[in-house]
């Protein structure tokens, strides 16, 4: 394998129900690598932030700026400020 690729492991049980169904699809699908990076592609999709406001912080005496987060539908994103 060349450098510039990466390898991931997917390992399920075949004994446990709730790998059985996650094992008869991908059993299905013609091209298993396409099928990952387009799961992938739509998960990033899906917590994309698509608007940040920055206006200033009222509780703070430093100027700090806070950013009001519009995020689409997923799993919500915590972004902290360092």
């Amino acid at each position: 394998m060349s450098k510039n690729k990466i390898r991931k492991t997917l390992c399920l049980n075949t004994t446990t129900e709730k790998d059985i169904p996650l094992i008869e699809r991908i059993q299905s699908v013609q091209n298993f690598n396409d099928y990952i990076k387009r799961l992938i592609e739509k998960d990033i999709k899906s917590r994309k932030i698509v608007k940040v406001e920055s206006k200033p912080n009222q509780f703070s005496h430093t100027g700090n700026t806070t950013s009001n987060l519009v995020i689409t539908k997923g799993t919500t994103l915590t972004l902290k400020a360092e």
